[in-house]
């Protein structure tokens, strides 16, 4: 039938079936016992069987299925399921990472917010490139070039990402303050609202994560216009508003507020650009100046784990350890965390070596 009316093909009658069938599979469930999960197996086989590249005209109606409430969340309890769906996911956006780099670069900030943060290869795929860069010209620059490489203060950054708060109140105390117009006072406020204020059921979260990822971007963004307004170049000071703000962050939230804040940070260490020169320059800065290393230790922690997954791995974040390891003022290698384990030791010096 499909073959014989092509384009005319009526698919609606056949997605009623299906769904029919689901949906009828579902109301039985706790009578079917163990053969439930068998059934829905047996039914993703019939999709594979009707999938778009061989009836194309039902194309629509298949994806609707596939993705249906009472199908797809329930194949996914099964852990080897939620194994090859990853997979599936990370050779998806391979072939994207070829063929559309611009895209993954320019929305990278909505990509990773909706994407768990322990998905560390997956976010790296959209941090490693830029419009200009290879995937090879970005993994090495990041060896051969100091991290005051001068282009890093020429490029300004290729996102189209819509970024902001969540309310225009958050907004204008923000912009008051990183204009000099707000008070200290300000900064407490802000973190007591950067947690969440109510917890789902099953959740282990406290902060309210897209909320510190958007205050983060924004105060990042902000700072570097207004350093190119003042000099006609985006160069770090330690004494703008946004660093003071970010300083007290990392200084006043616990150790899970300030993992999710490194996080945050890191996020913004791509290719050579004006913010990634901005973020890595304020994530040293912080090293040197929280004086807790707690605190330390998990900025080391939050960049490892930029490195333990396969390749591709972000410029900046790349260039930004290697300066921590090999600039003597930071001391890195004396910190006390460094030799907690003998297996901590081993995987830093294995790190180093593999990227300097």
């Amino acid at each position: 039938m499909h073959e014989e009316q092509g384009a005319v093909f009526q698919q609606k009658p056949f997605f009623r079936f299906f769904s029919s069938l689901v949906n009828d599979l579902h109301s039985m469930e706790v009578h079917l016992g163990s053969a439930y999960f068998h059934l829905l197996v047996a039914i993703s086989d019939t999709f594979s069987s009707l999938q778009p590249m061989y009836f194309p005209g039902f194309a629509f109606s298949w994806l609707s299925l596939i993705s249906h409430r009472h199908f797809m969340p329930k194949l996914l309890l099964a852990e080897t399921a939620r194994l090859r769906l990853y997979r599936g996911t990370l050779r998806l956006f391979l072939v994207l990472l070829h063929d559309f780099p611009e895209f993954l670069s320019g929305y990278y900030f909505s990509l990773c917010d909706v994407i768990p943060y322990r998905c560390v290869q997956l976010r790296n795929m959209f941090l490693a490139l830029s419009r200009s860069l290879s995937c090879s010209q970005t993994l090495t620059s990041a060896t051969s070039n100091s991290i005051r490489f001068p282009r890093w203060a020429v490029y300004h950054p290729f996102c189209l990402t819509r970024f902001g708060t969540e309310s225009p109140e958050m907004k204008s105390g923000l912009d008051q303050y990183l204009f000099n117009r707000g008070t200290p006072a300000f900064l407490v406020s802000l973190k007591e609202r950067l947690k969440s204020s109510t917890v789902s059921e099953g959740s282990t979260e406290t902060y309210n994560l897209p909320l510190l990822a958007s205050v983060v971007m924004y105060i990042g963004v902000s700072s570097v216009a207004q350093a190119k307004s003042r000099s006609g170049s985006p160069v770090f000071n330690p004494t703008d508003p946004g660093v003071i703000a970010l300083h007290y962050l990392a200084t006043n939230l616990d150790i899970e507020g300030q993992h999710h804040l490194l996080s945050s940070l890191v996020l913004h260490l791509r290719y050579p650009n004006a913010h990634t020169h901005w973020f890595s320059s304020l994530l040293l800065h912080l090293f040197l100046e929280v004086k807790d290393d707690r605190f330390r230790e998990v900025m080391t922690r939050v960049l490892l784990e930029r490195f333990v997954v396969h390749r591709p791995h972000p410029w900046g974040a790349l260039a930004t350890f290697i300066e921590l390891l090999r600039n003597s003022k930071y001391d890195f290698w004396t910190k006390e965390f460094i030799r907690v384990a003998p297996e901590v030791t081993i995987l830093l010096e294995s790190i180093a070596r593999s990227i300097y």
